[in-house]
């Protein structure tokens, strides 16, 4: 099973076997059904990003399900598709706390973003960038940590 959890719901301590139905809260059924797709499928339903903000956010989701069901995988594969669809938007309102989810690689690829020559003009513009100022300073620290570094050629 890709979940322990749902496995020890089932079938372990928690669950005797025979147990039918397992009764899933504070989720919303459209990223259950994602999930459910996942477990059976090893592959994520067509969501990636390209459906938009609607995609975008049904990833965010599906990497705090990692945590609650302990299912590393989904992390890692909703990580990459995160980390290939940042933009100015998205990396400027961070609605995923990737410290609280250690998602290392977002948090790499957000930085990395942030500090971009090519797009710090941009950054600094966003209407977001106020926000991460005023209500995330750890980051703020954390690009001028990142700023400061050697660049790789």
């Amino acid at each position: 099973m890709w979940s322990p959890v749902f496995e020890a719901d089932l079938f372990g301590s928690m669950g005797d076997g025979t147990r039918r139905t397992i009764t899933i809260e504070d989720m919303q059924p459209a990223i259950f059904s994602a999930l459910l797709h996942f477990i059976y499928m090893d592959s994520l339903p067509s969501i990636g990003t390209s459906d938009g903000d609607d995609g975008e956010e049904m990833v965010k989701h599906l990497v705090m399900t990692k945590n609650r069901y302990a299912m590393k995988r989904i992390k890692v594969i909703c990580e990459s598709i995160l980390c290939k669809n940042l933009n100015v938007r998205n990396v400027t309102t961070p609605s995923i706390p990737y410290d609280h989810y250690h998602c290392n690689h977002l948090k790499n690829a957000c930085l990395e973003f942030l500090t971009s020559p090519d797009r710090i003009a941009d950054v600094v513009a966003s209407e977001g960038y106020a926000h991460i100022k005023r209500s995330f300073p750890a980051i703020i620290a954390d690009v001028f940590e990142r700023a400061t570094e050697p660049r790789k050629i």
